[in-house]
């Protein structure tokens, strides 16, 4: 007998099928080597209380003949924008916050199940959505395989692209390597730390910080964003709405031990930090980091990441992750060769007009445009001046 699909909804969804999630996820932990964080009842629990409450939240499932979860996925439905459009999406719950995620199953037959009866269920019992989105799904992952065949078979368009990597350091293999890094690199570290020597005494720190230690840390961290390159963009995390998620993220995982946080001090003054989660029990997973500008031409940020590769394997972390990485700027872990794994995004559109509107304006016109603007800038003559012989 195949799969069935069981959908759960509702505000507290996350809270309420959190066990029997819990239990699916242990059972396909051990079957793949991804992160799975973003899975987590922790994450999933807390971004729902502070951003589902305009949303419909759904634990989509599939469960075989004798009623055992064999896959599934959370998901959200509500306003979000696909490229310069604002639409009702359907997306995986956390988006746009997640670096990283794939659907968990018992096995690869599961996976491709469960895969086909979510887009089949978001057809027929899913009437409101202009766009499906999937993001951050490991290129190596057997969804990034299944979505394209999955999609044909129930005759879906969809359009996937690379949207980001994640550079890796194993820190087994660093360690036995004698934790040897690039001439440059050590050239840099020792000038660096020579010359932030000289400033003060410099403190360096990485671990799981304590309840007690959250106010205070917290509130550190904060000023040093405010204070750092991030302060006028839109990489900022500690501040506006996304402030108070964190602040809650950091009470939750700090009593499991799953907050993991790097630190650079100067006479006691927090002057760069970078923290991340602890997932799969041995995998630090970067989520934030950031500097004081006024001490940029210490390179701290380089400083800590090095710190982070000689003690990380002593507070139990096999593996570094930069869980989700820009394809147009590197990732410090990038500067210790350990390989990167990249991320893909996948866009499925409804088969209504104006999905298939927007579709056809986004992956046909509005590209076509683009190469004949760049074929008549490449036409356009030089206007610079000839020199003289």
């Amino acid at each position: 007998m195949p799969a069935q699909l069981k959908v759960f909804e509702g505000p507290d969804v996350y809270r309420e099928q959190a066990d029997a999630w819990h239990e699916l996820l242990l059972r396909t932990e051990k079957k793949q080597e991804l992160p799975s964080f973003f899975l987590q009842r922790a994450w999933l629990q807390t971004w729902a209380e502070h951003y589902g409450k305009e949303k419909r939240l759904f634990l989509v499932v599939a469960e075989n003949e004798d009623g055992q979860w064999i896959g599934g996925l959370p998901l959200v439905l509500g306003i979000g924008r696909v490229g310069r459009f604002k639409v009702p999406k359907l997306e995986m719950a956390g988006s746009p916050l997640v670096d990283c995620i794939g659907i968990p199953a018992v096995d690869r037959r599961a996976r491709a199940e469960t895969l086909k009866l979510i887009l089949q269920w978001s057809q027929k019992e899913m009437k409101d959505w202009v766009a499906f989105e999937m993001r951050e799904i490991p290129v190596e992952d057997q969804v990034a395989e299944e979505i394209p065949r999955q999609a044909g078979q129930v005759h879906l368009p969809v359009f996937t692209k690379v949207c980001s990597k994640a550079p890796l350091l194993d820190l087994e293999e660093f360690d036995e390597s004698g934790q040897k890094v690039s001439k440059n690199l050590r050239s840099n570290l020792k000038r660096r730390t020579k010359k932030l020597e000289k400033e003060g005494q410099v403190e360096k720190w990485f671990g799981f910080p304590g309840a007690e230690e959250l106010d205070t840390l917290f509130r550190e961290c904060c000023a040093v964003e405010a204070a750092s390159w991030k302060a006028d963009g839109e990489a900022r995390l500690l501040e506006g709405d996304s402030k108070p998620f964190i602040r809650s993220l950091w009470d939750r995982l700090s009593g499991k031990g799953d907050l993991a946080v790097g630190t650079i001090r100067l006479d006691g003054k927090l002057i760069a930090f970078h923290w991340g989660f602890r997932s799969n029990e041995n995998r630090f997973l970067s989520y934030n980091l950031a500097y004081d500008s006024d001490f940029h031409n210490f390179s701290p940020g380089t400083l800590l990441m090095h710190h982070m590769a000689e003690t990380g394997s002593s507070i139990g972390f096999q593996f570094l992750d930069a869980s989700r990485g820009g394809l147009d700027h590197a990732h410090l872990l990038e500067r210790y060769h350990g390989g990167s794994r990249q991320h893909m995004s996948a866009t499925f559109y409804a088969p209504s007009f104006k999905a298939r509107s927007i579709q056809v304006l986004r992956h046909s016109l509005m590209p076509a445009a683009r190469r004949v603007q760049e074929r008549i800038r490449a036409m356009k003559p030089s206007t610079t001046a000839p020199t003289s012989a």
